[in-house]
C-alpha cells in the first residue's frame, strides 16, 4: 500500500514485527478487558484487529479510529437526544 495522508506506512515496534506477535498483542488486550467483564468485541473493532494482524494499520491507526469512531457515536448520540426533547 502506498503511504498517502489518509493511509499512512505502519510503524511496528520490535514486539509487533510479525503476525504471530500482533495476533499475540490483540489476544492480550482483549484477555485484559475480558478479565474484568462480559465482553463482546464489535464487528468495527474486529475488522481493525484484523487490519493489524494483517499488517496493513498500526496500533496509531487502531487508536485515531477508535477515537474517531466513538467521537462519531457520541455526536449520534447527542442529535438523537436533542431530537427526543
Amino acid at each position: 500500500m502506498m503511504e498517502t495522508p489518509a493511509y499512512p506506512t505502519p510503524q511496528f515496534g520490535p514486539r509487533e514485527q510479525t503476525r504471530e506477535q500482533r495476533q499475540f498483542i490483540i489476544s492480550q488486550s482483549l484477555g485484559i478487558t475480558r478479565s474484568q467483564g462480559p465482553y463482546e468485541v464489535p464487528v468495527w473493532q474486529q475488522q481493525l484487529h484484523d487490519e493489524y494482524i494483517a499488517g496493513t494499520i498500526d496500533l496509531q491507526q487502531i487508536r485515531l479510529r477508535t477515537e474517531a469512531h466513538r467521537q462519531q457515536e457520541l455526536a449520534r448520540s447527542s442529535a438523537s437526544k436533542a431530537n427526543s426533547l
